[in-house]
């Protein structure tokens, strides 16, 4: 886990910092809702198997939040393109910057 320039083992702690966790059969995600009608994911953990029952789970909680945009990270992978997709979403690309060493 990055912290600022240096890297570090992630906590568990660091999963639920300043958000709160959805958990199912199907897998976990941690989530924030920063403003009334927006919610963000930050961390997920899920099979390609489990990825749409999650996503069952995550987008009935945004409804009956009444949230009016989610914003979902994931890696870009060919299932979870395709899950996104499946639910109405679009992927887009996600800029890393680096820093030499």
């Amino acid at each position: 886990m990055a912290n600022h320039w240096q890297w570090r083992r992630a906590r568990p702690e660091d999963v639920t910092a300043g958000g709160e966790l959805l958990q199912s059969p199907a897998g976990w995600v941690s989530i924030t809702q920063p403003e009334e009608d927006w919610m963000s994911t930050r961390w997920f953990a899920t099979t390609p198997d489990g990825l749409l029952a999650l996503f069952d789970g995550l987008f009935d909680l945004a409804a009956a939040r009444s949230v009016t945009e989610l914003d979902v990270k994931l890696p870009k992978l060919g299932w979870t393109a395709e899950a996104i997709t499946r639910f109405g979403g679009f992927p887009s690309e996600v800029l890393v910057y680096a820093k030499p060493l």
